[in-house]
């Protein structure tokens, strides 16, 4: 529990920078952190999506990170989401106290037919205990930037909401066409 108030504090030190970027804490007791990100550099600022960040066992586990809607808590698609796929060979991350370099060129938002869309990155629960990197364990990243909660949040933002643009559907709509009548 320590260690989940130290993550939510570092947050709380830095919540008026977060909140001019449309990063919202909307709660925050343990185990759980629920974030709001908004696109405010798109018109109306929408809500993009929501993370609930679960630190339960927090450090000898990862976080778990899951998309959700902020407002009700359930769970989103895959298709509800921003791609979330970095451009480039590497990518440089840097925020406060996070340092550190992203492989890109795989979608950072994986999901399998039937299951919640989770990000796939080190330090989140769902890529540890994914089969694909059991290579790759928690144990050789705890004590570094991975699964710290700014290290999740710049990575989710610089992907996921920095790049949304906005889109427009126009639909025209053919109800008929009167003659008219010639006047007599």
């Amino acid at each position: 529990m320590a260690k989940f108030d130290r993550e939510i504090a570092r947050f709380r030190g830095n919540e008026a920078d977060y909140r001019k970027r449309g990063i919202l804490l909307m709660e925050a007791a343990y185990p759980r952190a629920v974030v709001a990100l908004f696109g405010i550099h798109l018109p109306f600022s929408p809500l993009l999506f929501g993370l609930d960040i679960d630190f339960a066992n927090y450090d000898t586990w990862p976080v778990s990170v899951r998309f959700i809607n902020p407002f009700t808590g359930d769970g989103v698609t895959a298709e509800q989401l921003p791609n979330l796929v970095p451009i480039g060979k590497k990518v440089h991350i840097s925020g406060e106290g996070v340092d550190g370099e992203v492989l890109t060129g795989q979608p950072l938002v994986q999901s399998h037919a039937g299951h919640s869309p989770f990000l796939c990155h080190r330090g989140v629960r769902e890529y540890h205990n994914h089969p694909a990197h059991s290579g790759d364990p928690w144990a050789l990243h705890r004590g570094s930037a991975e699964g710290r909660l700014a290290r999740i949040i710049e990575l989710v933002h610089k992907y996921g909401v920095a790049p949304a643009q906005p889109t427009f559907q126009v639909q025209a709509r053919f109800a008929g066409y009167q003659v008219p009548q010639p006047v007599e």
